[in-house]
C-alpha cells in the first residue's frame, strides 16, 4: 500500500505554489547571505521544539527520520541539548532574520516557533512535555490511542508541510478583502471554520479514538496577534501544523 497519494504527489509540480512558497520566505530573510537562506528555504522540513523530560529520545527519533532534511532549532533552545547541535539540526537564531511578531496569550517560545514555522511554512515537531500546554491553542486536532507508525509519520507530515502551502496565497487574499470592506471579525470567524473543515478533509484516514491523547493539530498565528497584522507580518500568520514526537 502507497501511503502518498497522486495528489500530493502532483503538488509538488505547481510551480506557482511552490514560488510562492519559496519568495516570501526569501524576502523575510533579508539578514543571511544569500546561500545561508536559499539553503534553508529548500531544505528545512519542520522545526523542533525541545523539552528537557524528552530531549534525548527526541533526537534519536529526529536523527532516525531526518537524514537529507534540515530541521530547525531556536537558538534559546540549545543548552537543552545533551551534546553539541549536529545535523539534521540546524540553529535558527530570528535576530539574522530581522523584527519578528510577538505572540499574545502564548508563552514566548511557543510563539517565536509558531511564527517562524509559519514564515518557513513548515509544521513544528513538539516534544510530548508540550502537549498540555498546546491543547487548548488548537484549531483542530485528532486523538488516537497509538502513536503513528513510522509510515503514517511521514504521511501526516507531508499533509501537514502543504496546509500552508495550498492555503497562504489564498488566505492572504482573503485578509486584504476582509480589511479593505472591514469585516475583520467576520473573516477570523470563518477562517477558524475553513481550517477545520480543511484538515478534516486531509486526515479524514485516522478518525478521532477520544481515549486517545492528541497526536496531531493546527495552530493559526493569526488567532495570537494582538492587533491586525501589516502587509510585512502576513508571512507570519499562514496555519501552522504540530506533530508531537512518540515513537510506535
Amino acid at each position: 500500500m502507497r501511503w502518498v497519494p497522486a495528489k500530493i504527489d502532483e503538488q509538488i509540480d505547481k510551480p506557482k505554489r511552490m514560488s510562492y512558497d519559496f519568495g516570501r520566505i526569501i524576502l523575510r530573510l533579508v539578514r543571511m547571505e544569500k546561500w545561508q537562506l536559499v539553503y534553508l528555504a529548500k531544505n528545512m522540513k519542520a522545526f523542533y521544539l525541545a523539552s528537557p523530560e524528552t530531549v534525548a529520545s527526541d533526537l534519536d527519533f529526529i536523527k532516525k527520520r531526518f537524514r537529507y532534511r534540515r530541521i530547525g532549532l531556536l537558538k534559546e533552545q540549545i543548552e537543552l541539548l545533551p551534546r553539541p547541535v549536529s545535523e539534521p539540526l540546524v540553529v535558527i537564531d530570528e535576530r539574522e532574520i530581522g523584527p519578528v511578531p510577538r505572540l499574545f496569550d502564548l508563552e514566548e517560545i511557543m510563539g517565536k516557533i509558531l511564527v517562524l514555522a509559519s514564515l518557513f511554512m513548515v509544521p513544528v515537531l513538539s516534544s510530548k512535555a508540550w502537549r498540555p500546554k498546546w491543547a487548548k491553542y488548537f484549531v483542530w486536532s485528532r486523538r488516537r490511542d497509538k502513536p503513528f507508525s513510522p509510515q503514517e509519520f511521514r504521511f501526516v507530515l507531508r499533509l501537514l508541510t502543504y496546509i500552508p502551502v495550498d492555503l497562504a496565497e489564498k488566505e492572504e487574499e482573503k485578509i486584504a478583502l476582509a480589511l479593505k470592506k472591514k469585516e475583520w471579525p467576520a473573516y477570523l470567524k470563518a477562517r477558524l471554520e475553513r481550517l477545520s473543515q480543511d484538515a478534516m478533509k486531509r486526515f479524514w484516514r485516522w478518525p478521532e479514538e477520544p481515549s486517545g491523547e492528541i497526536k496531531v493539530g493546527l495552530v493559526d498565528p493569526l488567532l495570537f496577534f494582538p492587533t491586525v497584522p501589516s502587509s510585512e507580518e502576513i508571512p507570519f500568520t499562514f496555519p501552522c501544523g504540530l506533530l508531537f514526537l512518540e515513537s510506535a
